[in-house]
């Protein structure tokens, strides 16, 4: 195997995983294939800055990965879901895994794709992707000079996998060549590449495009908080107070407005406006206070914080908001393996 490839794999993780603007907690995951059988992944739960060249990923067989999904019969009555989570562990190197960490639940797609894999939660694509309009305008932003593909809402894991590789080969009978930037609808942003530094820089290249497009500036709010007491902080994020009032945030939003499943996951049922909830906010003063352990504190100031930019972005540029499916969200919240995600959250301090 080669280790550089490990060497790398922490370069880019660190690289986006220090911008809470791209990533929030433990979303969006990278890879590196380390040779023509094994491909290290980031870790379930961990956060992208987390991972250094000893720790934070998974090594897997990916061609045995391809090789299951390529081969995977759907007409059987089977939950495969968990039949591709129990196959993804089955694939893990475990003498380099002496953590028993598990393996992303997207180590599928990573599989199919270039050496090195980039996926971010990025709040710049998700305008596009959570809006109606998203698509017609990455069309006018990427135009013909980027390896461009729209991937419609899946749910994540297994189906994501089959819709995603299957996206990639029929872009690949129509155009010659496989898409390198993957747009995915209420979720977020895939690029990948053949070398780590070009793949960092499709990632900003691909940011950068979206911002300078609507105007954006680099003005991305600091994510802060602090301490109020034994496992309680206070939100010290201006712009999440001064938003909170400005948008009258209430209760019918987090109903209303569930855009993607990292929304579900870390706020979810989470949010109270009657102070009785790990969220508690204030619409009034725009006070946001949680009530838990310092590392899942500040996973929730980010991840609230890119929820109501987004939000405030495409409202405030004209756009129409896309919501996720009842579908889709009664998946998310049933779902095994993101529930394991944020269980890790619990035990960190």
């Amino acid at each position: 195997m080669d280790l550089q490839g490990l060497k790398e794999l922490a370069r880019i993780s660190q690289e986006v995983g220090k911008h809470p603007d791209f990533v929030q907690g433990g979303g969006g995951n990278t890879s590196a294939k380390l040779d023509d059988r094994y491909m290290a992944v980031k870790a379930s739960g961990y956060r992208l800055d987390q991972v250094t060249e000893q720790d934070g990923y998974v090594i897997v067989d990916y061609q045995r990965v391809r090789n299951y999904y390529n081969s995977v019969d759907r007409n059987r009555d089977v939950d495969f879901e968990r039949e591709s989570a129990g196959f993804m562990k089955e694939c893990v190197l475990e003498e380099h895994n002496p953590k028993n960490l598990r393996p992303s639940i997207e180590t599928g797609f990573h599989s199919f794709m270039d050496k090195y894999v980039i996926h971010s939660h990025s709040v710049y694509a998700n305008i596009l992707c959570c809006s109606k309009e998203g698509e017609n305008i990455a069309k006018r932003i990427f135009g013909d000079n980027f390896r461009v593909l729209w991937v419609p809402y899946t749910n994540p894991g297994f189906d994501l996998t089959i819709e995603l590789n299957n996206a990639i080969h029929q872009y690949k009978v129509e155009k010659g060549y496989a898409p390198n930037i993957v747009f995915m609808e209420n979720h977020g942003l895939i690029v990948s590449g053949e070398d780590a530094q070009g793949c960092l820089e499709l990632h900003e290249r691909v940011n950068g495009a979206i911002v300078d497009h609507f105007n954006l500036g680099n003005t991305y709010p600091e994510i802060r908080i602090e301490g109020i007491g034994e496992k309680k902080y206070r939100s010290k994020t201006v712009y999440l107070r001064d938003t909170i009032i400005k948008m009258d945030v209430g209760p019918e939003l987090f109903r209303e407005v569930i855009l993607y499943p990292d929304q579900l996951v870390y706020l979810g049922e989470n949010v109270s406006f009657e102070g009785m909830g790990k969220v508690n906010v204030d619409s009034d003063t725009g006070e946001v206070v949680y009530v838990t352990n310092e590392a899942e504190a500040i996973t929730i100031d980010e991840t609230f914080t890119a929820y109501i930019y987004v939000v405030d972005k495409v409202r405030e540029l004209g756009l129409t908001l896309q919501t996720m499916t009842e579908e889709g969200i009664a998946f998310i919240r049933n779902m095994e393996g993101e529930k394991y995600r944020k269980s890790l959250l619990k035990k960190d301090s």
